[in-house]
């Protein structure tokens, strides 16, 4: 698997001349669709177009002005739906790449990426978030290739920058989710190398921050790695993936612009402190799952749709053992200790950031606001499983 993943890579001064040869090689004579944004009409996508051109490939430039507004995602639907294309690229960053993707998926299109920052590790994995509807995500195929210009990675803003600075920071959740599995089911998740590229993020954080060109390169190298690893984990994939769709809806209802990374880092976030407040109740009980009825209407008022329970996460094991509520109330000291210490950690590289960039401005919402329709007290429903709506970030799935 993972000469298979590095295989897709190609990350050097001259990216762009082998996928020059990987369209000539693949795609000779083939029809092409370029997307980008209005920010990136520069010298590299001149360097790219000249590419396509040179490999003898017709291709059309879809330009989205306005980020990718809804008026430019019909527009793009429907030159899509008129006309075929045998591939896909896309040059851009985050909302780029995932509005790729769901095409892509949706017309059964291979497509090549050319990240524009350092900015997520989106460019490298299959996960995909529905641009028409950020409350749902979903798996797609891997990109073909993913070329990574050095010399477009080093002339990234600072604000992409601070962007993957938090997509690795948001690990931390996940080195604390793992430590309770650890604790409840003996089951043992190998986190030592997110660690290491967490330890490698605190060691190089100034020099990247400072807005030091080569750093933004060792940056790059740590989201790949990261996505490599996060390959082989479920439990992030999609527990605090599904929050973040969540709170993603949440900003765009309050017209609130946070990056991805942001997003991310505080779904994160919101997870451990929903995590604290689950295991710092005074006394667990065993409750009536509420009614369901009106669940789905207070989940409404977010416009927040769930159709199906899926236990594939943090519940997942929690079936029919009858002395698990016991070990919770036994056990919640050490849970809140871990969920401190991880909180501890992210605020501390949260005031790091700070000192060299104020762009970060958005708080967490309110538990509350995220958590309004259950009680983060787990319940026990009809086919014995405990579920709550904290458990809801893995274990209900939208559709």
């Amino acid at each position: 698997m993972e000469n298979e993943f590095y295989d897709r890579i190609v990350y050097k001064k001259n990216a762009y001349l082998e996928m020059k040869e990987d369209l000539t090689k693949y795609y000779y004579g083939k029809k092409v669709l370029l997307i980008t944004t209005k920010s990136l009409v520069n010298n590299y996508l001149t360097e790219i177009m000249n590419c396509i051109s040179l490999s003898k490939c017709s291709f059309k430039h879809f330009v989205a002005k306005n980020n990718f507004s809804k008026q430019e995602l019909r527009e793009l639907s429907e030159v899509l739906t008129q006309e075929s294309f045998d591939l896909y690229i896309v040059f851009g960053a985050t909302r780029a790449t995932m509005v790729t993707k769901y095409f892509a998926n949706i017309f059964c299109v291979p497509y090549f990426v050319c990240p524009s920052a350092c900015s997520n590790f989106g460019y490298f994995n299959k996960i995909c978030i529905n641009p028409y509807d950020s409350s749902r995500n979903f798996e797609c195929d891997y990109p073909e290739r993913i070329y990574i210009n050095e010399a477009v990675i080093k002339t990234a803003p600072r604000k992409l920058v601070k962007q993957g600075v938090f997509c690795i920071l948001a690990f931390e959740e996940l080195l604390c989710t793992s430590t309770i599995e650890n604790i409840l089911f003996d089951k043992h998740i190998d986190c030592s190398e997110i660690v290491k590229i967490i330890e490698k993020l605190k060691r190089e954080l100034k020099g990247i921050m400072s807005g030091d060109v080569d750093q933004k390169l060792i940056l790059m190298d740590m989201l790949i790695d990261l996505s490599y690893q996060i390959e082989k984990i479920d439990l992030f994939k999609w527990a605090t993936f599904n929050l973040y769709c969540i709170m993603q809806r949440i900003f765009e209802n309050s017209n609130e612009y946070v990056g991805s990374g942001e997003t991310l880092l505080l779904a994160s976030k919101t997870l451990l402190l929903c995590y604290k407040n689950f295991f710092s109740q005074k006394k667990i009980k065993q409750l009536e799952l509420p009614n369901f009825p009106k669940t789905v209407k207070n989940i409404e008022k977010y416009s927040i749709f769930y159709k199906k329970i899926n236990n594939i996460s943090f519940f997942k094991e929690i079936i029919s053992k009858k002395d698990l509520i016991v070990r919770l109330n036994n056990l919640k000291e050490e849970f809140c200790f871990q969920c401190n210490k991880r909180l501890v950690e992210q605020q501390e590289m949260v005031n790091i950031i700070k000192l060299y960039d104020d762009i970060f401005t958005y708080q967490s919402p309110e538990l509350k606001y995220v958590f309004s329709a259950v009680n983060v007290l787990p319940y026990v429903c009809e086919n014995n499983y405990i579920v709550s709506l904290m458990g809801g970030l893995g274990v209900v799935n939208a559709f």
